[in-house]
């Protein structure tokens, strides 16, 4: 693996951004996107990305478990539950799990002025990735061994759909 390559692997684990990777690492911004989508082909270097990522969980100590909870918080955040009546509540009031959906709090002089949500459209996508919603099922027929009546109707129910 060159210098770049291993810069590339370090970069992309910034923004999982291949295009953006290969610019930080030295790579022409006019080729970057060939050159990230080549990069990322090729074995050795999502074998070292995938090292890196053992490395980071190692450090940090984040689980797949702990990352998993956090987006099933946002997704099952109620905005109705920060509110009593028509005023915010304290926010000592809030469970953990419902202060994990809140991305970012604007104060002011009054209080709080502006109160930002994680996206639960972005982490229904996440999980999704994660627990590999977004894939196909796998459909293994054992079809050598079924006889053929049935293998007639299977068929018939394939043409009718």
């Amino acid at each position: 693996m060159t210098p770049k390559q291993q810069r590339f692997c370090e970069e992309y684990l910034i923004d999982l951004n291949g295009t953006q990777a290969a610019i930080r690492a030295g790579y022409s911004a006019k080729t970057a996107n060939r050159i990230a989508s080549e990069n990322l082909s090729k074995p050795v270097i999502q074998k070292k990305i995938q090292e890196l990522q053992r490395e980071a969980r190692k450090k940090t100590e984040i689980t797949r478990d702990e990352v998993l909870g956090v987006l099933a918080s946002i997704i099952r955040s109620d905005v109705g539950k920060f509110f009593k009546g028509s005023k915010l509540k304290d926010f000592s009031e809030l469970s953990p799990e419902e202060r994990k959906a809140i991305e970012s709090v604007k104060v002011g002089s009054s209080g709080i002025m502006q109160l930002k949500f994680s996206s639960k459209l972005n982490a229904v996508s996440i999980i999704n990735k994660m627990l590999g919603f977004n894939e196909a099922e796998d459909i293994n027929l054992q079809l050598e061994n079924l006889p053929d009546s049935v293998l007639d109707a299977i068929i018939e129910k394939l043409m009718n759909k």
